[in-house]
């Protein structure tokens, strides 16, 4: 059973994404990159991972509607600032390449490499955004802000390289 088809996780995104714009009251210039990226994302889905790839591999694409609902915390909290937008349409865009690298039938030394530094910077920048929420949403100041920051980091540091031995283990 596959828990995330393309249509659903497209049409969840769209739905997420429009929700995100209307509540955030956003300026003209971040409406427009939300609503493309959420495009990109919708098309990428159902155009391309439909129909290009015969038996897609199931990669982070479950994941994106995650990545949404991070970005609908901040709206919620009102701390979108241009480095978390940034950040998340980094996020969005990687799992996306990841996605296609992982889905390449290429099985080469330079596929692995792109898979395992894409699945880095993807973890690396949800760890983050899962701080600032963390810190931002508590009001942790000082030491308990240091001690989240740290164990996130620690806990994150052991989730990425558990997920480059993985990738490591199957492209051989």
């Amino acid at each position: 059973m596959v828990l995330f088809s393309e249509e659903s996780t497209s049409v969840i995104v769209l739905l997420v994404g429009l929700m995100a714009v209307v509540l955030a009251d956003f300026a003209a210039l971040p409406t427009i990159f939300l609503v493309a990226t959420s495009l990109l994302v919708f098309f990428y889905l159902i155009l391309f991972r439909r129909g290009y790839l015969e038996d897609p591999a199931d990669t982070m694409i479950g994941f994106i509607p995650g990545h949404y609902l991070l970005l609908f915390a901040f709206i919620l909290q009102g701390s979108v600032k241009l480095i978390v937008l940034s950040l998340w349409s980094l996020l969005v865009i990687g799992t996306l390449g990841y996605d296609f690298a992982t889905n390449a039938e290429v099985k080469l030394v330079s596929a692995k490499l792109t898979t395992m530094f894409l699945y880095c910077i993807i973890w690396c920048i949800i760890i983050f955004l899962f701080q600032r929420i963390l810190i931002e949403g508590l009001e942790l100041v000082s030491l308990a802000a240091i001690i989240t920051r740290l164990g996130l980091a620690i806990g994150g540091l052991i989730w990425i390289g558990i997920g480059l031995f993985r990738i490591n283990r199957s492209y051989t």
